[in-house]
Parts: C-alpha cells; structure tokens; sequence
C-alpha cells in the first residue's frame, strides 16, 4: 500500500505528546494518535522491542498482544482508535486493542505525592518537638512568637519569659517583727524594666554570722515571699511591664541580728 512501510513482524511506536504506545503491523508515514490527537509519523519512533523501561509495568502476555495498531492513511491523516482490550492469546479481527500509557508521568506524580507527604511530616514532627521543648525553649526570644502561636493552635500554655537581669528588688528590709518574738520579717519591692511580662523570680534569703559567712539560707518562690492578698492571685502569667510587687514574709527561729542577711533573686 502506498505511503506505508511493511513489517515482518510487529513494531512498536509512540506518540511524541503524549507517550502512548501502539503495536504495529505496518508503519504509516502519517497517524493521528487516538489518545491525545497529534499527528506523528510512526516510522520515525519505531522499535522492534519493547523499551526495557516498560518491563516492570507491563506483564509479558500483555505486552504482546494489548497494544493497538495504527491506522494508516495514505493521504490524510487518520485517527487511531485504540479498540478495546483483549485476554492475552485472543484473536484480533482489527488487530488492535486499548493503549498501554507510559508509567513515567504517573511515577513523577507519585513521587511528587511521597515529597509533600514527606515535607508535612518533618513539619509536623518539628511542630510537636517543639511543643514538647516549650518550657526549655521558652527563654528564646526569636522562638516565642513561634511557640506561642503552636500552643494556641495545640491548646497549651507558653510560661513567662525568664530575664533575671531584668528584676530589681528595692527597700529590701529583714527585721524583727514585733507582733511575734524570735520571728524575722522580711519585705521589699519587685519590678523590672523588661517589654514583656516576665515570670517571678525565686527569692533566696542568706542569714551571714559575725565573720560574713552564710550561717542559714533559704529559698522561696512567690507564693511564699508576697503578702497574703498579692499571693492569692494567679501569677502565673508573670508581672508586666511597669508594674510592682510587694515583698512580705515572715522567717521563724532565725535567731541572728537583722543587719546581718543579704537578698538574691535567682531562675526558677
């Protein structure tokens, strides 16, 4: 037949758009793809084998048999219309049958899909390590505004930021307290000059012999150091910016002068 080139035994061709793979009895110098509806020209993407690329994706029986031909078209361009697929061994009146598409497109999408699935994974794992760290991460100023937006999202609660340099105690006083004998009353003011709020500070407590060594420490937390109304109150939250807290609190059995002793704030 004119325009076309016979072979002794199938080809397989390809459609140069889309990818689709025909068999081939006979080689058309012009076909229109039934997948896609480009025009090619078979004979120049011709083999007598199947790609070995091909062979992981399509079974043996398959292979041979469940490609379509291309329909020739000796002076125009005609569509080939893959027919439908056939067992493997059955006979063909049109020898055709549905095209087998190439599995590369599809691979790349797939493994486009494990990249993403990949990329929130690692994001949702940081995400939770950081919520697990908040406490010890929590002192880090480049991360507050991070962690603070995870833990509105998580439901959680972001401690206070801790700056011991920024606290000032003031009018720190230890004297004998007259209502109670043998009892030692300890007051002063808290503040710090901080741009957030900050959580309160321990307070430790050094009682110094006759030569300026300690004699007798203690350490205590704000709901021992502030009076009676200022520790009911939840200072969880820390003290803002500005604002001031009262020291009142009373040590039992000290038993040294009041002149001797000395304040410090230490981290929680």
């Amino acid at each position: 037949m004119p325009g076309m080139t016979t072979a002794s035994q199938p080809y397989y061709t390809q459609c140069p758009e889309c990818a689709t793979l025909f068999r081939v009895d006979v080689l058309p110098k012009q076909a229109r793809c039934g997948a896609c509806g480009n025009c090619f020209n078979p004979a120049r993407r011709h083999a007598q084998h199947l790609p070995l690329v091909f062979k992981p994706f399509v079974p043996e029986a398959f292979r041979l048999t469940a490609l379509p031909a291309v329909m020739p078209a000796p002076e125009a361009p005609t569509t080939v219309t893959p027919s439908p697929g056939r067992a493997a061994g059955h006979p063909a009146a049109d020898g055709a049958a549905a095209p087998v598409r190439r599995r590369r497109p599809t691979g790349r999408v797939a493994g486009a899909s494990w990249l993403v699935a990949s990329l929130l994974l690692s994001i949702g794992l940081l995400a939770q390590g950081l919520l697990l760290q908040r406490d010890n991460l929590a002192d880090h100023r480049p991360l507050r505004p991070l962690l603070a937006a995870l833990c509105d999202i998580a439901g959680c609660t972001l401690r206070p930021l801790r700056e011991l340099d920024a606290w000032q105690l003031s009018d720190a006083e230890l004297m004998p307290d007259s209502g109670q004998p043998g009892t030692l009353l300890a007051t002063g003011r808290l503040r710090h000059d901080a741009d957030q709020r900050l959580e309160l500070p321990l307070l430790q407590i050094e009682l110094l012999d006759a030569g300026g060594r300690v004699a007798h420490q203690g350490v205590f937390s704000a709901d021992t150091y502030l009076d009676a109304e200022m520790a009911a109150q939840d200072w969880t939250r820390g003290l803002a910016p500005g604002e001031s807290l009262a020291i009142e609190f009373r040590l039992e059995g000290a038993g040294m002068a009041p002149d001797q002793f000395r304040f410090r704030l230490r981290k929680r």
